[in-house]
Formats: C-alpha cells, structure tokens, sequence
C-alpha cells in the first residue's frame, strides 16, 4: 500500500516493537543523487541525497542489530560483493554477502531459507534498478499482471521501502501496483 508517512519513523517504531526486520541492499555498485517521486500529477523530478539515507537505515539497522544483505549479481568470482564504499565502508563485519543470477534475488538463492532461519518477517529493500532487481525481488514489475512465486512479497514477507532509498529508474511498478498486495508498504518520505 501506498502510505503517506515517513519510512524512518515508522520503521524505529516497528524495531522497537520486537519486529524482525533485515535489509537487503540489492546491486548498489552505482551512485546517483537523484530519483523521481509519484505525486498527484504524475512524477516529479527531485534532488535528494540518495546515499545519505541509505547510510541512515544501513547504520540505524546494524545498531538495533539487523540483519544486512549486501546482494550483487553473480560475477563467477566466489564472495564477490560489488557494493560501492559509501554503504560498504559501514558494514560492521556482520552482513551476508550473497551472489544471484536473476534480477530476483529470492530466484535460486538461499535468501529465503537464510531469513527464514532469523524468523525474519519484514524486509527493508533498497538499492539499484528500482524497476528491474528491485522490483523484481519484491514482486512486483511494469506489468501488473505479473506477480512472481518466488518473491518477497509472495514468500510472506512484509516489504517497507522508499522512492528515496532507490535508484535508477522511478518506482512508478509500486506506486501504481501496491495495491494488489497487503505485503508492499511503499512510504512516499524516507
């Protein structure tokens, strides 16, 4: 569901609240500075540093001991973690690193079984390709008829995320489609 509401707020009272959250920072080799937000006449060009408030949640979950997945596409090279140092530089030594070959990081990984064995029961996912990996892992797409068995979404997992912790191309798929899922909280502020 689409919420009017900041996801930092929201997301330290659900930690609070014995809630088992992990995030999953999916393909963040890139940098950029800029994303496009839904609003009530389409979507708006806006400049917000992306990398800060990725910093923000990455730091605030490893405090509240989350935890983290730094999930990159499968280069052959065994541990390989393609995050860039903006997020990297902040593991605290205790994140997963995994590798996938599908824009789903649920697809043919152990991502479901490992967040499993931690009772994990929501997800913060940010990252790159917010309209291909992004979505993708989470369930959703361009097409609305398309809902992946293998995703987030469809595994059970509450998914909280953000247009402000995304890159790449506009999250127009959650904005649009959040509706077809309870399991989807697309937050329209960090």
């Amino acid at each position: 569901m689409f919420i009017q509401g900041r996801l930092y707020e929201l997301l330290r009272t659900r930690v609070c609240s014995n809630v088992e959250i992990a995030l999953l920072i999916i393909d963040e080799e890139f940098s950029a500075e800029k994303c496009e937000m839904p609003g009530m006449g389409g979507y708006v060009q806006k400049d917000y540093n992306v990398t800060t408030f990725q910093q923000k949640i990455l730091t605030y979950l490893q405090i509240m001991g989350c935890p983290v997945w730094s999930i990159s596409m499968n280069t052959g090279t065994p541990g390989y973690d393609a995050t860039r140092p903006a997020l990297k530089d902040l593991y605290n030594g205790q994140q997963h690193c995994m590798l996938k070959g599908h824009t789903n990081a649920f697809r043919e990984t152990n991502l479901h079984v490992e967040l499993h064995k931690l009772n994990i029961t929501h997800l913060v996912v940010m990252g790159w390709h917010s309209n291909a990996c992004v979505s993708d892992t989470i369930g959703f797409s361009d097409d609305p008829s398309y809902i992946s068995h293998d995703s987030a979404t469809s595994l059970g997992y509450k998914v909280m995320t953000c247009d402000q912790i995304l890159h790449g191309e506009p999250a127009r798929w959650a904005f649009e489609y959040s509706r077809y899922s309870s399991n989807l909280e697309f937050y329209s502020h960090f």
